[in-house]
Formats: structure tokens, C-alpha cells, sequence
């Protein structure tokens, strides 16, 4: 090799692509050597006219990117020149012998691979080998073959032998039958046109679909038992048949003494049943008996419990639509009326809604109710009417507030048209009084001010009789305090206060008396 160039060259860990400072003398499309620090032995690279070059092997410990180093390209020695062909005499095996041919040309049946001093067999030279049974012709697929057998230098190309073909195996005949003796394996449908007798002597048999024509008889076949869920029509085994849990004949006719006909008869002990006893007419017992009628539990006996009868729903009484009760949120409920010569209640009798009493009513306590309704409430002790904590009461010819100072009859808004009595009393006790102290003058002023109108209310007719009284108005401007009355309905309705009306006017005559004594 000759040097042609030493230059700069710049390399890359782990990139076998280089760069050249300079290609002075490089001829392109040549392979050159080249070596360097960082470079393996017999690097090479081919010039292809630029100064990139591409390296046969990967660069080995360069430090860093751009790894700059003195490099020497040389030329490669041409290969040796082919030497001239031997001359006579040739030696074995350079030339094409006649004594050879045979040895050369022939299959080689032998129990080892074909071989001589020279090394074995060249790439594509037959060999039957007699070791199998029937023999195997093989290929070699190599070179130069071992000695010895390799399986991987050779392509067996299959038995050759009586009843075979090459490259296929042993095969049975299409006429005349045959026995196989190991494993038939039927990857698509297997047809069988005639009768097929005997005993299946392979230790597999696996097919994909078996149709036979003809009468079948197999002395002792034996297949794959299916899972027990399987419902196709493959055939089943001993095994999948009593995985089903059939009973055979022999176990039931051994158990028919044990158990009751379908057709019925009698139990002599108890029957204990942990789901429902279903029966299509009655359930009878000593000529009791109860029965489904129109999807409801019927016995013409009466019923007797020893202990709770409990209904999840309601209880009916004469036909499913007919009077019932129920629990409703642990109250007895019944939407229907009750109708009893006598009803009796240790404790309080709660009424939500109203209660009607045709005739008489009698509680030696008493009673609670939001509505009370009743031709007539006669009672030996008070009548109380309560709401919200407070009560009014009826006793002793007294209809009496829940206490001193509260309540009042009718409100604003929503007033009596009239309220007719022989006396009216106000309560006036100064001991119920306090900060009292005179009346301040001017109140002849202020009633003289206050003037009496005529009217109708709203709620009469045009042509009824003209009412006389006060505009409330007017007597709130002049009177104000608590002479008038605003109330908390939505329209605030005004109401007057007619005792104090009454004292305005008593002090107006007194302060009129004192005017006149005073021009005496």
C-alpha cells in the first residue's frame, strides 16, 4: 500500500461518518485505507468526491464532537492475479477424471455423509442416507460439509423407499388399504361412503368432521369428553353423560317407595316446605280449607290466629273493592266510614280531619279535634277550642279567653256584621292600670273637628238603609293614638276603638260645660 495523502480529520463518538480537510489526489468511487487516532484496524472508506466520508467501522474512544486528528490515507494493494491452470499430469481432483464420475455423479447411499480426504461435500450434492428407515435422500446446503452428519448443512428432501415419495414420506395407498400405525390428524371433513368395523388402534384420532354412509361399528372407540354445558350435536362420552346428573333406571326404581307420586297420596309424618306450596284448587285440613278466588286468600271459616297476623298492604273486608284498613305511618287508616253501636277510647282520640256526628256524643274526658261538626255539642264539663298553644273556652255561661288581656273576636278585615247582646261590659279595673293621669284639654276641638258622615258598605245593596258613623281616616288625623286601629291584613284595614271614641266625647261635653258656666 502507498501513502497518497496525510491530512486533518475531524470525527464524532460513535459516528462513522467523517470529515476530510483535504482530498487532493482522491479518485472517486475509489476504496481507500485510512488510519488515525480513534480508528480501528483496516478502517476504509470510498471516495465519492466530497469530503464527508462514511467509515467500514465505527470510530473507538473520541472524546468529544468535532475531534480534530492527523489522519494517513493510503492506497489498497490489488488483489493476487488468478494462477495459470496446472499442467499435465493433473492431480486428483483438478481435472474432471473418468475414473471419478461415478463417485461424483451418484447419489452416495451410505450411512454417513459423502467424504474423502479432500474435505466433504460441496453445495448441492446428494446423499441418501441409509442410517433412516426407509432411507432419507438429503441436499447439502453448504459450501463445504463436515465429515459427519450436521443437520443443519443438509435439506432433507424426504423418504425415498417402497410405498413413498419423495419429499412427501410414507404414504397409503388409494387401492388396496393399509394400517397407519401412529397419530391421523383430518384438518377438514373426513367421509366414510362404506361400513366401517373394527377397533379404532391409534392412540389419537382427531378429525374435524367424521360422516359415515354406512353401518358403523367401532369395537372401542374413544373420544374427547365435551364440557358438561356443551349443547352441540358432538358425540358424548361415558363421562359427559353423568356429568349431566341424570338418574339412572336402576337408582329410581330403588327410590320410587321413598316419594310421593305426582299423581298424589298421603304423607303420614309432617311436611316442612322452605319455598311456596302451590295448589291449583284448595289446601284442606280437617274440613278447613282456604283457596285462591280471583287472586285473593279465601276461606269460608273464620279465621283464628294464636298470634300476629301481619298484612304488608290493607286489609279488606266484603270484596277486594269494599271497605279496608291499613297502616299509614303507624295509625290505623281507613278512606271508608266506620260504623259501630259503641266505641270506646281509654286514651286521646286525635282527629286530622273533620269528624260528623249524626246523633249524640258523649266523652268523659275530652276531645281533641281541628274540625268539630255535630247537630248539636252538649257537655257536662268545658268546651275548649286550642290552636297554637293558646285556647278559647266555654263554662260556666262564660265563653273565656286563654287569659287576661288576649284575644279578640273577629280581626281586621274579616269583621262581624253585627254583634247584639243586652249589656256590654269594658274592662275598666285601675288595678290593671298604670301611669294614668288626666286628660290634656282639647278635645271639644278635636270632636268638633272630626266629622259624622252617612254611608253603605261595599257589600250592600244600592237601595239599603244609609248607615251613620265615622270616616276612619278623618278620626286617625285628628284623634290619632290608639283611637284608631291599622290592621296587619294585606289592605291594612282601619278599625275604630268606640270606648275611647266615647271618652273623646265625654271630656268634649265637660270642656263645653266649663265654657258655658264660664259666660254665666
Amino acid at each position: 500500500m502507498a501513502i497518497i495523502l496525510q491530512t486533518q480529520l475531524t470525527l464524532n463518538p460513535g459516528n462513522q461518518i467523517a470529515h476530510l480537510a483535504d482530498m487532493t489526489g482522491l479518485v472517486a468511487f475509489t476504496q481507500y485505507a485510512i488510519s488515525a487516532q480513534y480508528l480501528q484496524n483496516n478502517t476504509r472508506f470510498v471516495f465519492q468526491g466530497n469530503l464527508d466520508i462514511t467509515l467500514t467501522l465505527p470510530p473507538v474512544g473520541v472524546p468529544a464532537n468535532n475531534t480534530q486528528v492527523p489522519a494517513q490515507i493510503e492506497t489498497i494493494q490489488a488483489p493476487a492475479p488468478i494462477p495459470a491452470p496446472a499442467s499435465y499430469p493433473y492431480a486428483v481432483k483438478d481435472r474432471l477424471l473418468a475414473s471419478n464420475l461415478n463417485h461424483d455423479f451418484e447419489n452416495k447411499p451410505a450411512a454417513t455423509p459423502p467424504h474423502n480426504a479432500n474435505g466433504g461435500a460441496h453445495l448441492g450434492r446428494l446423499w441418501l442416507d441409509t442410517s433412516a428407515s426407509p432411507p432419507v435422500m438429503r441436499i447439502c446446503a453448504v459450501a463445504n460439509a463436515s465429515a459427519s452428519y450436521v443437520a443443519s448443512e443438509w435439506y432433507s428432501l424426504g423418504q425415498v423407499g417402497p410405498g413413498t415419495v419423495a419429499g412427501q414420506g410414507v404414504y397409503l395407498p388409494l387401492t388396496g388399504g393399509g394400517t397407519i400405525t401412529g397419530n391421523l390428524t383430518v384438518t377438514g371433513n373426513l367421509t366414510v361412503t362404506g361400513t366401517v368395523t373394527g377397533v379404532v388402534s391409534s392412540s389419537s384420532a382427531t378429525l374435524g368432521a367424521l360422516t359415515v354412509t354406512g353401518a358403523t361399528t367401532l369395537a372401542a372407540a374413544t373420544g374427547v369428553t365435551p364440557a358438561t354445558a356443551d349443547s352441540s350435536t358432538a358425540v358424548a362420552t361415558t363421562a359427559f353423560v353423568k356429568n349431566q346428573g341424570y338418574a339412572t333406571t336402576a337408582y329410581v326404581g330403588g327410590q320410587v317407595a321413598n316419594y310421593l307420586p305426582l299423581s298424589g297420596g298421603s304423607i303420614s309424618g309432617s311436611l316442612t316446605v322452605a319455598g311456596n306450596v302451590i295448589g291449583n284448587n284448595s289446601v284442606q285440613s280437617s274440613g278447613v280449607y282456604f283457596q285462591n278466588n280471583g287472586g285473593n286468600f279465601y276461606t269460608p271459616q273464620p279465621f283464628l290466629s294464636g298470634s300476629n297476623i301481619i298484612a304488608n298492604g290493607a286489609v279488606f273486608a266484603g270484596g277486594g273493592g269494599g271497605v279496608y284498613f291499613q297502616n299509614n305511618s303507624g295509625y290505623f287508616y281507613s278512606p271508608n266510614f266506620m260504623r259501630t253501636p259503641g266505641f270506646q277510647c281509654d286514651g286521646n282520640t286525635n282527629i286530622a280531619g273533620s269528624e260528623t256526628v249524626s246523633g249524640n256524643f258523649s266523652c268523659s274526658n275530652q276531645v281533641s279535634s281541628n274540625t268539630v261538626v255535630a247537630n248539636g255539642i252538649t257537655s257536662n264539663g268545658a268546651i275548649t277550642a286550642q290552636s297554637g298553644g293558646a285556647n278559647l273556652q266555654m263554662a260556666n255561661n262564660y265563653l273565656l279567653p286563654f287569659a287576661d288581656d288576649w284575644g279578640q273576636i273577629g280581626a281586621p278585615g274579616r269583621s262581624f256584621v253585627a254583634m247584639e247582646a243586652y249589656n256590654y261590659y269594658n274592662a275598666s279595673d285601675p288595678r290593671g292600670k298604670k301611669d294614668m293621669t288626666p286628660a290634656p284639654p282639647g278635645a271639644l276641638a278635636k270632636v268638633l273637628s272630626t266629622s259624622v258622615i252617612n254611608y253603605r258598605r261595599k257589600s250592600e245593596p244600592d237601595d239599603a238603609p244609609l248607615r251613620t258613623g265615622f270616616d276612619a281616616t278623618v278620626v286617625k288625623t285628628h284623634l290619632g293614638g290608639t283611637t284608631v286601629k291599622t290592621g296587619d291584613d294585606d289592605d291594612q284595614s282601619l278599625s275604630l276603638n268606640m270606648m275611647e271614641m266615647v271618652a273623646w266625647l265625654w271630656q268634649a261635653v265637660q270642656e263645653l260645660s266649663a265654657a258655658l258656666e264660664g259666660r254665666t
